[in-house]
């Protein structure tokens, strides 16, 4: 069953179809949905904290070429503007830490920003400006 974009969890379902897009396509690399977040317990009514590292972005996976894959996924605020302070400082430093170490990294607004962050060549997609990775100032910085 395809994935569909929602209103009711619009992060969720956005990460969910891109996922789904992206190992359909012919871009050869493999990529999943790391769930970051507490899971509720309804024993005793509370969410129990999540076992993975603060800052570790929504999308993971592998390209063709080996080279790791980190996307963080955010959904446009109803201004239609991407707002560069939705980033964690957390999700700064790992992607900041992992475009250091070779990744392909970005953050993905909408499902074409993610195909755009995969493709990391700039010469044949030519990234928008809030697909650039960002620095520690919260300031966009090209990915290169």
């Amino acid at each position: 069953m395809a994935a569909k974009l929602t209103t009711r969890q619009p992060e969720t379902a956005l990460q969910k179809f891109i996922i789904e897009h992206i190992n359909k396509s012919n871009l050869g690399c493999y990529v999943f949905r790391c769930k970051n977040t507490g899971t509720y317990d309804p024993t005793i009514g509370i969410f129990r904290k999540g076992s993975t590292d603060k800052g570790i972005p929504d999308i993971i996976g592998t390209a063709k070429n080996g080279r790791s894959i980190y996307i963080e996924v955010k959904v446009t605020p109803k201004s239609g503007n991407c707002v560069p302070s939705m980033i964690k400082i957390e999700q700064k430093t790992f992607l900041t830490r992992m475009k250091s170490l070779g990744a392909i990294v970005g953050v993905a607004w909408d499902y074409s920003d993610a195909f755009d962050i995969i493709a990391d060549n700039e010469e044949m997609y030519k990234r928008k400006q809030r697909t650039f990775y960002y620095d520690l100032n919260m300031e966009f910085k090209n990915a290169k």
